[in-house]
């Protein structure tokens, strides 16, 4: 589904030292005026300096238009740089503003009269609408030490989820809750979904259509009783599309019981010298008041404060004087709650390579 395009040059020749040299131009008339009666002594140093070989970097095209293209589609394109002055011409970095763009220059030297091609891959997935990327080619030549380059296009989506990931957050495992999403498919692209399956049990899903043939709504629920914990799993749209047969939306969240805790495990940094000191939250999941009634480390040095927060709805756990060992490394911190449904939590402690830190 990822083709790739390969685009060569669409814009006129691009000369970026020749437009620096006109740009300083213009203000030299004035500075001759000022200074000529005190730097008339220099003209002749000043002369010969302007004498020495200099590199000049050029590039055959500062665009390049890659026109309207799908957003599943890969830009592949070669821009070729030039040196056309008399002096090696370096090439220490090329940049790109955009994390999805990937330059190369394929030789970072030239000597006078040597070219080399500029590698650029822009990948358009989940990009839509009107397209401009720069790459940032940085030389010595004294006169464009920064030559920009430009991508410039549009992105066509055949498809659109909005939103395109189904954020569960914290769900408590009997409660009964939904979340939505949009697909659009695009003008003249009229397609038929024909089923929507979560791969999880715990959910159901049905979908909707909202314009004919062009836009769905898919609505998710939850199936309690749910099962505890953290999950990342897959809601499938299937279609009678002949590129999208199987659309797939990721769904993740966890599930928590009456009392849970955040973060869920305690992680010792291995590495750090001394005592360390660690807090967490007890919630209620069904947002009820509860108690603590203490909290027993699994050291008998690790000392523990509970204090009530938000109404008794909620509770913080400071945890001091944690030396990490290999000894802490899957162990509990044990918590004891006035909950019928959650009386014990237990929240692990992990200290990764714990042995090293006393090599």
């Amino acid at each position: 589904m990822n083709a790739e395009h390969k685009f060569t040059g669409f814009t006129p020749r691009c000369f970026a030292a020749a437009v620096g040299r006109t740009r300083r131009a213009q203000y030299l008339p004035g500075l001759f005026l000022i200074t000529a009666s005190f730097l008339a002594p220099l003209r002749l140093s000043t002369a010969a300096g302007a004498a020495r070989p200099a590199p000049v970097i050029v590039c055959d095209e500062c665009e390049c238009f890659f026109g309207a293209v799908p957003n599943t589609e890969v830009i592949r394109h070669e821009f070729i740089l030039a040196n056309e002055g008399a002096a090696p011409l370096h090439i220490p970095a090329v940049r790109t503003d955009c994390g999805c763009v990937a330059a190369r220059v394929d030789d970072d030297t030239l000597a006078p009269g040597e070219h080399t091609a500029l590698r650029v891959i822009f990948k358009l997935k989940g990009r839509s609408g009107p397209q401009m990327r720069r790459i940032i080619v940085e030389s010595n030549d004294p006169k464009a030490a920064q030559l920009v380059l430009a991508l410039i296009g549009e992105a066509l989506a055949p498809l659109e989820i909005k939103p395109g990931r189904i954020a569960w957050g914290i769900v408590h495992e009997a409660a009964r809750v939904e979340k939505s999403c949009e697909i659009r498919f695009a003008e003249g692209d009229e397609t038929y979904i024909t089923a929507v399956a979560p791969e999880d049990p715990s959910f159901a899903a049905e979908f909707v259509s909202l314009k004919p043939r062009r836009v769905y709504r898919i609505t998710v629920r939850t199936a309690p009783p749910l099962r505890p914990g953290s999950f990342q799993s897959t809601l499938r749209a299937l279609t009678d599309h002949p590129r999208f047969k199987i659309i797939e939306i990721p769904m993740q969240g966890r599930v928590v019981g009456d009392i849970y805790a955040v973060p869920g495990e305690i992680v010792i940094p291995s590495r750090k010298r001394g005592t360390d000191a660690f807090s967490l939250m007890v919630y209620s999941g069904q947002e009820k008041k509860f108690k603590l009634l203490r909290a027993e480390p699994p050291a008998p040095e690790i000392k523990t404060t509970l204090r009530p927060m938000a109404g008794n709805r909620a509770w913080r756990i400071d945890i001091d004087n944690i030396m990490p060992s290999d000894k802490l490394n899957g162990t509990d911190l044990v918590i004891f709650t006035d909950s019928d449904a959650t009386p014990v939590l237990k929240v692990p402690i992990r200290t990764p390579d714990a042995g090293e830190r006393h090599n």
